[in-house]
Parts: structure tokens; sequence; C-alpha cells
């Protein structure tokens, strides 16, 4: 068992050392730790193109969307989610909007009047007096009640 794993070991030193970087057009070799030869300022900078990306990626796992549910959005954990919820309520009204206009006129569920801007305010105010009407459970993601208020608020038959 213990050879299989050592010539495995052995494979990977190798493929390492031959394996390049190309970050805005420099070419960096990534040497072998344990190499003497590749120490010094070139070897850092080498090490560094290669940590700082892989450090990047894991402190932004903390920032990455999920769906925002009805009872997060009306009591948040914290003061600044609030401002982080409502723009994730923009982009849902906007993604809304925009497949709504997409569709054919007889396929819409709502029907904004054409020369109306929807605010995040009003979109949230629609929202909460949609789920609250309908008591909705909070675990349900706030795109429900926007789009379940938006077509009970701009109906498109009674155009």
């Amino acid at each position: 068992m213990i050879a299989p794993l050592f010539g495995f070991t052995i494979f990977l030193r190798r493929r390492i050392r031959k394996t390049c970087l190309t970050v805005s057009g420099l070419q960096a070799s990534i040497g072998d730790p344990l190499d003497r030869a590749s120490e010094g300022p070139i070897a850092m900078q080498r090490y560094l193109v290669v940590i700082i990306p892989v450090f990047l990626t894991l402190a932004s796992n903390t920032a990455s969307a999920q769906t925002v549910r009805l009872d997060q959005y009306q009591h948040p954990s914290e003061p600044k989610f609030k401002d982080f919820y409502k723009l994730y309520l923009a982009g849902v009204r906007d993604g809304l909007i925009a497949y709504s206009v997409r569709q054919d006129a007889k396929d819409r569920l709502f029907c904004i009047p054409p020369k109306m801007v929807l605010t995040t305010e009003q979109a949230e105010d629609i929202m909460l007096r949609f789920a609250e009407k309908k008591q909705l459970l909070g675990n349900i993601p706030i795109g429900v009640p926007l789009l379940g208020g938006l077509a009970e608020t701009f109906p498109c038959d009674e155009r």
C-alpha cells in the first residue's frame, strides 16, 4: 500500500515542478517546496501567485449569494444584512420585470403601467402586504410573495 502512494507522491512532485501559471502575461513556474534552489524573492512571488487567489476565494465564500427567505428579510440577524436584503429584493424585482416584459402579452402574470417606475420600497410594500394577506410561512423565498403581490397589484386583464 505504501509503494503506490510513494510512487504517486513522486509523480505529483515532478508534475508540480513542470506546472506553469500565467498571470497577467507573467509566467512563473511552481517549484518543489523542499528544493533549496527555489528559495529567494522570486520563489516567494511564485508561491504568492498561488496563495493569494486561494485565500481570496476562501474569504469570499461568506459573501456568496443565497436565497433570502421572508423571515430573514423581515427580521435580519444583523443590521448590515438589511441593506443586503434590499439589494437582493431589487434584483428579484428587476428580474421579474424583465421576464414579464419578455413574455407575450397574453402570458404575462402582471402588467406594470409603461410610465411607472417601481422602486424597491414599493416592491417591499407589495411583497409584505401580499405575504401578510396570504399568511405565508417565513421560510418562503421573497420572490414568491413579490410575484404574487405584483400579479395582484398590477393585473393584466384589467387594462
